[in-house]
């Protein structure tokens, strides 16, 4: 996730990446082919993977997640604006876009009519 999130230029298309691995039997070896299926230059995000600055990149992730309030206690753990609690956990496991639509504060997206 933390070399997709800093290579993969748009939202969207780390969404759709992740989306498409995640929806795999075996997500760890599916980067190639979803890379592949969505045009994206898969080449670069393999190497960072196993990488010193790969590493770097997901410490970095680590020390935010462990510097949630209050403390995590369930993985994974959605956040919106870095801000979390259980009521907006459970709701976001069964109705994800719900929780991003009421959070947004921008112009109503079409997503959320």
């Amino acid at each position: 996730m933390a070399c997709i999130e800093h290579l993969v230029p748009t939202t969207t298309q780390q969404v759709q990446l992740l989306h498409c691995m995640m929806s795999k039997s075996y997500p760890a070896y599916t980067l190639e082919p979803c890379g592949k299926e969505l045009g994206l230059d898969w080449t670069p995000i393999a190497q960072c993977s196993g990488s010193t600055h790969g590493s770097g990149l997901l410490y970095k992730n680590g020390v935010r997640t462990a510097a949630l309030q209050p403390r995590i206690t369930f993985i994974p753990t959605i956040t919106l604006d870095g801000r979390y609690d259980q009521f907006q956990l459970r709701s976001s496991l069964t109705n994800l876009q719900q929780q991003v639509c009421e959070a947004y504060q921008g112009p109503r997206h079409q997503a959320c009519i």
